[in-house]
């Protein structure tokens, strides 16, 4: 579902006249760690993701821009099986046009290599895809609906969402999709904030074909947590978030165990899948994120 994400903020970002009043992220660099156990004893699950957003056409009545996202996961110790380091890259292109009721279309494409890099092959792609139309209701409140898909190792992932962004009053806001992302924010002071939110991942790596049989590892899990933004300086952003990820869970699988759809983290339909390995529990998460926006300090 990394995928999923990155198709999100770039449907929701790049453009003050195309796009405005959302997150406007162009640029972010997040480091995050999570223990992990596993029988020989404790792990940490370190994970590093660099997302740039460059508007590459812009016009009054839409915009095309591109983009380039690196993320990896690395372990001190044997919890993930065979991989002590996942890696994946991806490029993003996205057109959002302004209709003239106001109201604002956006499509994207992401495709990218995810695996542990060792032998790089066709079979290590991803593909994703997404539309979304949003709609302008007032200055406090818009409201958004889309459907995202990303091809994945297993099969086919699909997450239907529904986006508020809304300033309920002068310090409570309602920001991003449900349930892929949301976040309930409460403003203590001009420069920072406090903000409850709940994010899914399902996502998957390609394993070396020469060493592992390209089986695939694809990680499940739900974060809920609180988090603290604040604005250091002008469009310069901090944010520190601390809570539980809720039935984490890594599993192995052969490369032919295929034909799966899912919606969000759920299995919907094809094979019953038995994996090779299995991880699950539940733990804390704790993350740093430092963020450029095009939104100003007012």
């Amino acid at each position: 579902m990394k995928n999923i994400f990155i198709v999100y903020f770039f449907t929701s970002v790049l453009c003050k006249s195309v796009l405005a009043q959302q997150d406007a992220d162009l640029f972010h660099l997040k480091y995050s760690i999570t223990p992990m156990k596993h029988t020989s004893g404790n792990d940490v699950l370190h994970e590093l993701e660099a997302n740039i957003k460059v508007p590459t056409i812009l016009r009054k009545n839409y915009t095309v821009a591109t983009g380039i996202k690196y993320e990896s996961l690395l372990t001190d110790g044997q919890s993930l099986p065979m991989a002590q380091a996942l890696h994946g890259t991806s490029m993003q292109l996205l057109f959002g046009r302004k209709l003239k009721t106001n109201n604002v279309l956006t499509a994207v494409l992401s495709v990218g290599i995810y695996s542990d890099f060792k032998d790089i092959t066709s079979d290590d792609f991803r593909f994703a895809a997404g539309i979304r139309y949003k709609n302008q209701i007032s200055e406090k409140l818009s409201f958004s609906y889309g459907l995202l898909y990303s091809k994945q190792f297993f099969g086919n992932l699909i997450a239907p969402f529904i986006d508020f962004n809304w300033k309920i009053s002068r310090q409570l806001s309602l920001h991003g999709p449900f349930p892929l992302n949301p976040r309930l924010y409460y403003t203590i002071h001009p420069k920072a904030s406090l903000s409850l939110f709940l994010k899914p991942d399902n996502s998957t790596f390609r394993l070396s074909a020469r060493e592992n049989n390209a089986q695939y590892l694809q990680r499940k899990q739900w974060n809920a947590g609180i988090g603290f933004d604040y604005k250091v300086k002008q469009h310069w952003t901090i944010s520190i978030r601390t809570g539980a990820s809720l039935r984490q869970r890594f599993e192995l699988y052969d490369a032919s165990e295929t034909g799966v759809f899912s919606i969000l983290t759920i299995d919907v339909n094809g094979r019953k899948r038995t994996p090779s390995y299995s991880y699950e529990a539940n733990s804390f998460f704790a993350e740093i994120v430092l963020a450029w926006s095009l939104h100003q300090n007012e």
